[in-house]
């Protein structure tokens, strides 16, 4: 039983991977990133319920800000409605398996269990939607030796590792915490596409404000914890 629930949260780290790259697809890096950063908010909301904790007051106000940074983006950016929403979802199945994590890791579940096991069960989730969706081709098979580094690197290093230790970080910090730290990766990821793809020349005014606003609700709101927390 345990296990089955352990693979059950890979199926929604299934749903994510397929809406964070098809969103990146559909829109491009710096819309992905600006999106996917409001799971932290989403995780203000969701960790309450699970950890049975009271919703603060600032924490409603920061996510209602956010909101409107997301609609100031999707009506700016309307070429890139799709991709919005895809990247909105894979905000908001990234916040609830990091939860759902935080609650199995806090009931003494071994945490490389988790992470295999999530795994496992995001490899068949992510199989299934191949082979239901009907993309899958045989020249996928065909793989040659670069490309079998680059899968290695992408899959171990950039992926099972960080989530690994991601599952032993939950044992010293709440889901909210790490899911405030990976905002990082908007920052950063939006700065490389910045210099990488020139992403920069297809974003409007709009865009810039609206991910300001998310970004700095994020920062502040963690401050503001913080500080009231110290209180």
């Amino acid at each position: 039983m345990e296990l089955l629930k352990i693979c059950s949260v890979g199926l929604i780290v299934t749903i994510h991977w397929v809406a964070f790259y098809a969103a990146i697809k559909e829109s491009n890096v710096s819309v992905t990133l600006a999106c996917f950063s409001a799971g932290s908010l989403f995780t203000a909301f969701i960790e309450p319920i699970f950890f049975k904790r009271k919703i603060l007051w600032y924490e409603l106000l920061f996510g209602a800000m956010v909101i409107g940074a997301l609609l100031l983006i999707f009506n700016v950016e309307s070429n890139y409605k799709t991709g919005i929403v895809l990247g909105i979802l894979a905000a908001l199945t990234s916040s609830i398996f990091g939860v759902l994590n935080g609650v199995m890791v806090k009931q003494g579940i071994d945490s490389a269990k988790i992470a295999l096991y999530e795994m496992l069960g995001g490899f068949v989730g992510l199989t299934i939607y191949v082979v239901c969706v009907g993309i899958f081709s045989p020249h996928w098979l065909v793989i040659s030796t670069q490309n079998w580094i680059y899968m290695l690197v992408f899959g171990l290093v950039c992926t099972t590792l960080p989530f690994l230790i991601g599952m032993y970080i939950l044992k010293e910090i709440s889901p909210y915490t790490v899911s405030l730290t990976l905002n990082l990766e908007t920052i950063y990821g939006i700065i490389f596409a910045f210099f990488i793809f020139h992403e920069h020349e297809q974003m409007t005014t709009g865009f810039f404000i609206g991910t300001l606003i998310i970004l700095s609700t994020i920062f502040v709101n963690g401050i503001l914890k913080k500080y009231l927390n110290n209180k």
